[in-house]
């Protein structure tokens, strides 16, 4: 197990600790803000997050392409930058087409770094220790969620407390 301690399967577990982090938060914020500050109806603010399918299914395309090569980090950093991109375009621009783009790329983001992230982690851990592995990634990655979804909340809610002067402007 102290293979998990090297430089490979650290940069995954952490990425995938973030970007998983960061996905579910991003949704859950777009949810408030579009059934709260929009006004839309739960079947309306569902039918906005479609985006999500293309942009994991490019990512699953890419992912397959890279799948056990030395370009698997780079795939991982394009799914963060995506990410990053998503959430920036969403928290900017106040519209649902904006939101739609956003999370396109967010649904893209999370497809090219979470798997690919767990693949990092596990190609530096022996066979009969991957389940160990795997179970400690995924102890961190749902404990990174639990943490950092109610501070992206707060991030929201900063100014002065109210959603329509916080990211969501």
């Amino acid at each position: 197990m102290s293979s998990l301690a090297t430089t490979l399967p650290v940069s995954g577990t952490l990425v995938s600790m973030a970007v998983g982090a960061a996905f579910v938060a991003l949704l859950e914020l777009t949810a408030t803000w579009l059934m709260e500050l929009k006004t839309s109806g739960p079947l309306a603010a569902g039918m906005t997050y479609w985006p999500l399918l293309p942009g994991i299914i490019l990512a699953t395309i890419l992912y397959r392409a890279v799948f056990l090569s030395r370009w698997v980090p780079v795939l991982v950093f394009s799914g963060m930058a995506a990410l990053i991109d998503g959430g920036a375009v969403m928290s900017v621009v106040s519209s649902t087409p904006a939101v739609m783009a956003g999370t396109a790329l967010i649904g893209y983001g999370a497809g090219a770094s979470v798997g690919p992230g767990l693949l990092m982690a596990a190609l530096a851990v022996r066979t009969r220790y991957i389940a160990r592995a795997f179970a400690v990634v995924e102890l961190l990655r749902s404990e990174a969620t639990f943490i950092i979804g109610p501070i992206f909340m707060h991030v929201a809610r900063s100014d002065v407390g109210r959603l329509d002067t916080g990211i969501y402007v």
